[in-house]
């Protein structure tokens, strides 16, 4: 069945190695470590800047990413 061993390799999940998931959250982790938490909670209170991020963020990905 070369159709189910076409569907299967589509849906595999994509790898990544250790060193580079390593690599990455080493970068990442000084700009979390930064983020004042009360401000996320204030900004996310208030829907204006929640919903803003939604109606630029998603069109622009659909726009952007094929599908």
């Amino acid at each position: 069945m070369p159709q189910a061993e076409v569907v299967i390799r589509v849906n595999q999940a994509p790898v990544v190695s250790i060193p580079i998931a390593i690599c990455l959250f080493f970068m990442m982790y000084p700009i979390m470590v930064k983020i004042d938490f009360a401000s996320v909670v204030k900004a996310g209170k208030s829907g204006k800047p929640v919903f803003l991020t939604l109606f630029v963020n998603v069109p622009a990905n659909a726009a952007l990413v094929p599908a």
